[in-house]
């Protein structure tokens, strides 16, 4: 009978470690607004190779590469921008940002559409 109510109380704290250990995207954490959000910006296209995932029970991580109009990507408002959505909104503080011009998108490897000749707005791995 212990061993039962140890089990059932535990079961939780397991199910979330077993989701950790995996990479699995973090509960309340919705991709599609990210994306949307991320989207929004001034300067930015299109993204690609979004991934969230926990680096502990407390903290999230996030990379993406953003695909930015000519001139976009080289400044820092864009970045300073997308953190203070990231961290703001979804509480992502711990961030790495790619920016791409549409043409180094279409050449570069981890972009699924890369073969399109268009921009691939929205393209998420």
């Amino acid at each position: 009978m212990i061993a039962l109510i140890i089990i059932i109380a535990s079961w939780s704290l397991f199910r979330r470690a077993l989701h950790l250990l995996f990479d699995g995207v973090p509960e309340g954490i919705e991709l599609d607004q990210i994306e949307a959000s991320l989207l929004s910006l001034p300067g930015v296209q299109g993204l690609h190779d979004l991934h969230v995932w926990a680096m502990s029970t407390e903290e999230n991580a996030l990379t993406v590469h953003l695909v930015c109009e000519d001139g976009a990507g080289n400044s820092n408002f864009l970045l300073h921008q997308a953190a203070a959505v990231l961290g703001d909104r979804f509480g992502i503080r711990h961030i790495t940002l790619q920016c791409e011009s549409g043409e180094f998108s279409q050449h570069c490897q981890t972009n699924p559409g890369r073969e399109k000749n268009s921009i691939n707005q929205g393209i998420r791995q």
